[in-house]
């Protein structure tokens, strides 16, 4: 990316085979195969134009004389240049120009070459500003890379107490689910889990929350056990943050 000295971009350069996209679909000869060692473009409004390109009619790009098979030198107010023949441009369902393609082209910013002729067609998207930015592709249909490619994980063998803890979560899961609360179930689930994994904070929090107003030993006898947990520190805030949104 190149900045202007307040920190501007005015042009941006990618690393490697890349591909130009519009509302995520990949433009018709612009994938990868065709930009294999990335894809630069100027950013901003031509010096002395008001009106971006994206924005001209087929009337104001011919004025500026913007228009195919012409040699034209596109001056940027960042001082980028774009000198060379268009061979073709690129529009959107609304008509608007979002692609310009160039023969013997050259791109500079001063005496720094971006694009020189000898590196074949040179593709200048077309826009004033970037919007935003985020990490990934467009169009991930089109771009396979390594990483998009899904990956294989190891299947977890849990242990008998996992496998039994996971069955006291589904015992509350059901009793949630059923619409009338057993509360002698509910003890009899806090119970075991109490005997069995008493270092679990969760479900007792889930337990908590499915106690009756009306049962107060139970309720009492509940949060005193998570009480009891969160002076460990890695449990503290955990179960305060719980506790808030019941």
């Amino acid at each position: 990316m190149f900045e202007d000295k307040n920190g501007n971009p005015i042009y941006f350069q990618t690393q490697g085979p890349s591909s130009i996209s519009f509302r995520n679909k990949e433009l018709l000869g612009h994938g990868t195969a065709n930009h294999p060692d990335g894809f630069g473009s100027p950013i901003g409004l031509l010096k002395g134009i008001k009106l971006p390109i994206e924005e001209m009619s087929p009337t104001d790009l011919e004025h500026y004389g913007i228009i195919e098979g012409k040699t034209v030198c596109l001056t940027f107010e960042s001082k980028v240049q774009v000198a060379g023949e268009i061979i073709t441009g690129k529009r959107n369902l609304q008509g608007k120009i979002i692609l310009i393609s160039f023969k013997n082209c050259t791109v500079k910013l001063g005496d720094q070459n971006l694009f020189t002729p000898e590196w074949g067609t040179y593709d200048m998207a077309v826009g004033k500003e970037i919007v935003s930015a985020y990490a990934g592709v467009a169009d991930p249909t089109q771009f396979i890379t390594e990483n998009s490619i899904p990956q294989k994980y190891p299947e977890i063998n849990y242990s008998k107490q996992d496998k039994i803890l996971f069955g006291y979560y589904k015992k509350v899961r059901d009793i949630r689910l059923k619409g009338t609360l057993e509360v002698s179930e509910l003890k009899g689930a806090f119970d075991l889990l109490c005997y069995s994994h008493p270092n679990d904070w969760l479900l007792p929090l889930e337990i908590y929350e499915l106690i009756p107003a009306l049962e107060v030993d139970f309720k009492t006898n509940v949060m005193n056990h998570l009480n009891e947990l969160s002076k460990r520190e890695a449990y503290s805030h955990l179960i305060k943050d719980g506790l808030a949104l019941l």
